[in-house]
């Protein structure tokens, strides 16, 4: 590790405390915690977190204490105290950076005025958007800075393996499986490098797509069947095998896609599998998983993209478009995007919902016929 520790969590939730904080905290990195949810901040501020640990053979819970917190909205001082971190490591979904990217722009700037380098590290499972991030920092920079910016910040990709749960963002009592690191696109300008759980790889972007399908695919079919048969967790409907079969097909389709669309030895793409535990599986929300469907349901994500390949090369592609229409039967008051989708259904059909949210065209109406077959099927025998 370098004399540049100073690490600042942006996203306060799951993610940001029982990976990010239990990552960085014992490799003895400065860590301050950033959230927009007062809230958060207050339950992170009685002075202590609990992780319940999951390794491959054992779990242990480990509590977290050295650490500092900031609420973006209540404290006015936020950007001069986000200027003095030296890694940023953002874990926020991706529609709420529209929020942060004043603050972020604001430290980066006194950062770059300074002369100091900073890494900005995007986690989040949206394909490539370490770029968007990066594009819409440098729209709101002024000229001169601009010029330096490649010169004092790089914006990295990741991956994000380690899954992590809690009853609700704020809640500091959480489980988290660590079974394989997470990654990183390899830095510049901070070393990481005796951080555990995370790892950097000149793959990050091949590594990405793989995981997308190969890991999130079939975890998304899980989610949108089990909801379909009325459970609450991803542990419930994994001993289903209604919703195992169509996982375990979507998976088959996942690895089909990537022996044939990427030329990876096994070596790296075992770094994005799952190995199997001896332990009890973390408890993992529906809700949780199956959130933002808009995103999951979209054209190069990780259930559409494999059947659109899939078809391609006759492949199977049942189980995916079983896991599309199920999505398009989720219907959570809770999630925006589920009401959003929901909406666009009632008001303009299934079929035009269909087209529009996986992002289909004309050319490819076997995939569509296919999802409309099944989602009709489903839904009548719901009622």
């Amino acid at each position: 590790m370098n004399q540049n520790n100073k690490v600042a969590i942006i996203g306060a939730g799951r993610l940001g405390k029982g990976f990010l904080g239990a990552s960085f905290i014992p490799s003895n990195y400065e860590v301050t915690f950033f959230d927009v949810n007062q809230r958060v901040i207050d339950k992170l501020n009685k002075g202590y977190f609990n992780v319940d640990i999951h390794y491959t053979t054992h779990t242990c819970t480990k509590t977290y204490k050295d650490y500092y917190t900031c609420c973006l909205k209540e404290d006015n001082n936020a950007v001069m105290l986000l200027s003095k971190h030296d890694i940023f490591a953002i874990s926020i979904y991706p529609e709420d950076f529209k929020n942060l990217y004043r603050v972020l722009v604001e430290a980066l700037s006194i950062r770059i005025k300074k002369g100091f380098k900073t890494s900005v590290l995007v986690f989040t499972n949206a394909l490539d958007y370490a770029s968007v991030v990066e594009q819409n920092i440098l729209l709101r920079l002024n000229s001169e800075l601009k010029k330096e910016f490649s010169n004092y910040v790089e914006v990295k990709e990741t991956i994000i393996i380690r899954s992590t749960f809690a009853e609700d963002n704020a809640n500091t009592e959480l489980q988290t499986l660590a079974v394989q690191n997470s990654f990183v696109e390899r830095l510049n300008f901070n070393d990481i490098s005796d951080v555990s759980g995370i790892e950097e790889t000149d793959n990050i972007n091949i590594l990405k797509q793989l995981k997308l399908y190969t890991l999130n695919g079939p975890h998304a079919a899980m989610a949108y069947s089990g909801y379909y048969r009325g459970y609450a967790t991803i542990n419930e409907a994994e001993t289903d095998s209604f919703c195992s079969d169509i996982a375990k097909g979507v998976s088959i389709l996942a690895s089909q896609i990537a022996t044939l669309k990427y030329n990876l030895p096994e070596t790296e793409i075992a770094k994005i599998s799952l190995p199997k535990t001896e332990v009890s599986p973390i408890t993992d929300s529906i809700s949780r998983v199956a959130f933002d469907p808009v995103r999951k349901l979209g054209r190069l994500d990780r259930l559409v993209y494999p059947a659109l390949v899939g078809v391609q090369h006759n492949l199977d592609v049942r189980a995916n478009a079983k896991a599309i229409a199920l999505g398009f039967l989720y219907n959570d008051a809770n999630d925006p995007h589920s009401k959003m989708m929901q909406d666009e259904i009632k008001k303009h059909g299934i079929e035009k919902a269909i087209i529009k949210f996986c992002g289909l065209e004309l050319a490819e109406s076997q995939i569509l016929k296919l999802i409309l077959q099944y989602y009709n099927e489903f839904k009548k025998e719901k009622k």
